[in-house]
């Protein structure tokens, strides 16, 4: 049997089959030259499969002849099949702590897939607001509530980042899944840029358990303006980290969202509460790059007819003084 670069798609999964150079020699011969063009080879046509799947999770199962040749066992019509090693590669996908296993037992020596190669990026969640007056601004300055922070994430893996390999660090530099960090108050869209710094310190100190959120250094909170109604779009900084794949299909996963798949009455109930009118579904993209101002701009431009709107929370909360 030659070994080829093929995959599978499992649901919301791209999973294909990693040869060491045993198995390699096992099943087609060849020096280690022929070996490192089998990788060259395989590292592009899985490229190619994930630039055809772009919002897959990618997959890579590490080939395990023992393991192989029992599922063969119990497998005899599967195992007679050309695509043998990738279906046995699709049932071990299946159970998480047999492919953590495997790749226990199957260390790479000549590289480190982009799959355990860590990587850190932080996102911009733009969140378009109205606000009427000093006192209700003046309450988006101090920090979010751990618990409001923690059901946020919840509910983003739960509607749009379905099936992705929960976060595992594995040394300073690799590291497995994926995992998203908030930090712990909001600040305005056009000030994210600036937390690079900050963000990249928090990843290189960070623990193997990763805490529910970051500390936004205080100078970066936002700061109310004398002027209201005051339209301004708000962001809740999210840190992705984890393997480099991992974070790359989060990115674009989060980009190409729509409103219904992401947790916004949370943040509906979190400003009402504050008498702030949330524009809920003014926005086309709620997610964007940090480098992004001339996007925010042309976001608050088309939203500037919402500061007319009444807001009836407002009116909710006023009271006669006699």
């Amino acid at each position: 049997m030659q070994p080829k670069f093929r995959f599978s798609c499992d649901g919301n999964r791209l999973i294909w089959v990693d040869y060491g150079p045993e198995d390699y020699r096992r099943f087609r011969g060849g020096d280690d030259n022929a070996y490192l063009d089998f990788l060259a080879a395989a590292n592009r046509a899985c490229q190619e499969a994930r630039d055809e799947h772009p919002l897959h999770w990618p997959v890579r199962v590490p080939f395990d002849a023992e393991d192989y040749a029992a599922w063969a066992r119990e497998n005899p019509t599967k195992a007679g099949q050309p695509d043998a090693h990738l279906e046995w590669a699709v049932w071990v996908a299946r159970q998480p702590q047999r492919l953590a296993a495997l790749r226990s037992r199957h260390r790479l020596q000549c590289y480190v897939p982009s799959d355990e190669l860590l990587r850190t990026e932080t996102t911009v969640w733009g969140l378009p607001v109205v606000v009427y007056d000093a006192a209700t601004a003046h309450s988006l300055t101090a920090p979010l509530p751990p618990e409001f922070l923690q059901a946020v994430v919840r509910e983003l893996f739960r509607k749009f980042w379905r099936d992705a390999t929960p976060f595992e660090r594995l040394s300073p530099l690799r590291a497995r899944g994926f995992a998203a960090v908030p930090g712990d108050r909001l600040v305005l869209a056009m000030q994210v840029k600036y937390l690079q710094a900050a963000t990249a310190r928090f990843a290189a100190r960070v623990p193997a358990e990763l805490p529910a959120s970051f500390t936004v250094p205080a100078r970066h909170r936002i700061r109310p303006p004398r002027s209201y109604p005051w339209l301004e779009i708000l962001s809740l900084p999210l840190l992705l980290i984890g393997a480099h794949d991992d974070v790359e299909i989060a990115e674009i996963l989060a980009r190409c969202s729509e409103p219904e798949e992401l947790p916004l009455e949370l943040w509906e109930s979190f400003f009402a509460e504050r008498g702030i009118t949330f524009l809920t579904r003014e926005a086309h993209h709620f997610f964007f790059e940090v480098h992004a101002e001339g996007y925010i701009e042309e976001i608050k431009g088309s939203l500037r007819s919402a500061v007319e709107k009444p807001n009836p929370l407002r009116r909710n909360r006023l009271r006669r003084v006699k």
